[in-house]
């Protein structure tokens, strides 16, 4: 339950990776290398506790209610996960004020459900 519990902390680490890795490649300035590693970390560990913030409260909501229904990992619990980790974001997102497209959103929400998801679910026993 924990891992649900997580899952917002994903995009916000993938999307300032990702800003980092722009900035570093587009950078015309010759900076030091611990400037950018400093900046990243930084950056990722800002990003991951607003997300937590931000998307806890529906992300605990969510893994009780995995919980309760004892989901596995299977293609049909997941899509299921994905699907209600997009939802729920999307309509939190009404609640938070974000300046962010709503399939940015939906997006960020179902994809760190079905990572976390694909990870966290135990294997369907038979």
């Amino acid at each position: 339950m924990i891992f649900f519990t997580l899952a917002p902390v994903l995009p916000g680490i993938f999307l300032s990776l990702y800003l980092a890795a722009m900035g570093i490649f587009s950078s015309a300035e010759n900076t030091a290398v611990t400037d950018g590693v400093f900046g990243t970390l930084g950056l990722v560990i800002a990003s991951a506790i607003l997300g937590l913030i931000l998307y806890g409260v529906p992300a605990l909501i969510l893994s009780i209610i995995y919980a309760c229904f004892e989901l596995h990992r299977c293609f049909k619990h997941i899509a299921i996960t994905g699907l209600a980790g997009g939802l729920t974001a999307l309509m939190w997102s009404h609640l938070v004020p974000l300046d962010m497209k709503p399939a940015v959103i939906f997006a960020s929400g179902a994809v760190s459900s079905l990572l976390t998801a694909i990870y966290a679910l135990p294997k369907e026993s038979r």
